[in-house]
């Protein structure tokens, strides 16, 4: 399952941009560089909205969504350092280091905490990383088709071995394959390919090396495909793909305590839309159905594991739903607020009566 997320968090990365919007951007120096902003909405009444993109993307994808939630308040949408009209910044580009940054463009912003932060793909790692070192500061989360952690970070020497073990006819394709890819990404591709054991074992036995073999041909063209693709990213896009792996160990068994609402994406991806495919054509599509079934369970993992997390798969929408479903994310989104309001206000009766 990790390795169609592998593709498609690069592929998430190209043709991100949807247009211009009424909105306009300003570009705020936060000390070390300036990023590229766009603050609508009054937040009076209830918390500020902060949205974290995906990779690679602008704050154009959510030109409707910001829209539609500054009639009810105050929301801020920016480009990470690097990305659109935002100067690079400081490396590594790691959650510890996005998440510094966005709290100082908040502060000179003179945005008021607590806020409702919102993160799509990978964004979703980096606002988790921004509410475990400022708790106070924030009182509801919400995930968009986020990027998960591995469940069982593996050591370099310890994916090899078991790649050994585990693939011995196809290990030296899958080295020679490993090998092609950035170092700083192979590792993460090394456990990936790790992580569809529980697929084949479910293969009858007679067929499981076959498959084995068609599953290696489809990711080894996703991988010359990738190869290209990166050569087309943005330097800021691709330093934080290459620190993907310790952004993710970063939140690992972070606990949120605040209100969390995860939405994931309703449509799977399949390889196959023939009315007759061949048995190659099969296997794949019943892989991407088997993982589309692990990356719900994850997420419904994830979700039970946090004290105040609810999780809501999006009708017709893929992985991006806010461009997909602008209405409905902002639904969402606006529901989330008149909860935590409703929370904020009924503690500060409590400080009162103190």
């Amino acid at each position: 399952m990790k390795f169609a997320w592998f593709s498609s968090f690069v592929l998430l990365a190209i043709g991100c941009s949807s247009g211009e919007s009424g909105l306009s951007s300003d570009r705020i120096d936060i000390g070390s560089h300036r990023l590229e902003v766009r603050v609508s909405g009054d937040a009076q009444a209830y918390p500020a909205v902060v949205i974290e993109s995906g990779l690679g993307a602008t704050v154009e994808e959510w030109s409707r969504v910001q829209e539609l939630l500054s009639q009810k308040t105050q929301v801020i949408c920016y480009n990470r350092a690097g990305i659109g009209g935002s100067q690079p910044g400081a490396e590594p580009r790691d959650a510890s280091t996005i998440s510094r940054e966005l709290r100082e463009l908040l502060l000179r912003l003179q945005v008021d905490p607590p806020f409702v932060i919102v993160g799509h793909s990978i964004g979703g790692i980096y606002v988790r990383q921004f509410a475990a070192e400022h708790p106070d500061e924030v009182c509801g989360i919400i995930l968009l088709d986020p990027t998960m952690e591995f469940l069982k970070p593996l050591s370099r020497n310890r994916i090899e071995s078991q790649l050994q073990e585990r693939w011995p006819q196809d290990y030296g394709r899958i080295e020679s394959l490993l090998n092609r890819i950035h170092p700083r990404m192979s590792l993460m591709a090394g456990q990936s390919i790790l992580e569809l054991e529980p697929y084949f074992e479910r293969v009858p036995i007679e067929q499981r090396q076959q498959q084995r073999e068609v599953w290696l041909d489809l990711v080894t063209k996703r991988a010359r495909q990738i190869e290209g693709m990166l050569s087309v990213l943005g330097r800021a896009e691709c330093q934080e793909l290459f620190a993907s792996a310790e952004s993710m160990d970063l939140v690992r068994d972070k606990a949120i305590d605040v209100p969390l609402l995860l939405l994931a994406a309703g449509k799977t991806g399949s390889s196959s839309a023939s009315d007759n495919p061949s048995d190659n054509e099969a296997m794949t599509s019943d892989y991407f159905l088997w993982a589309n079934d692990l990356r719900i369970d994850r997420y419904t993992s994830f979700v039970n594991s946090q004290a105040n997390g609810r999780f809501k798969v999006v009708p017709d929408a893929g992985h991006n739903i806010h461009r997909d479903r602008p209405r409905y994310v902002a639904k969402a989104i606006e529901k989330m607020l008149d909860t935590v309001a409703k929370e904020i206000a009924h503690t500060e009766r409590e400080v009162l009566t103190d």
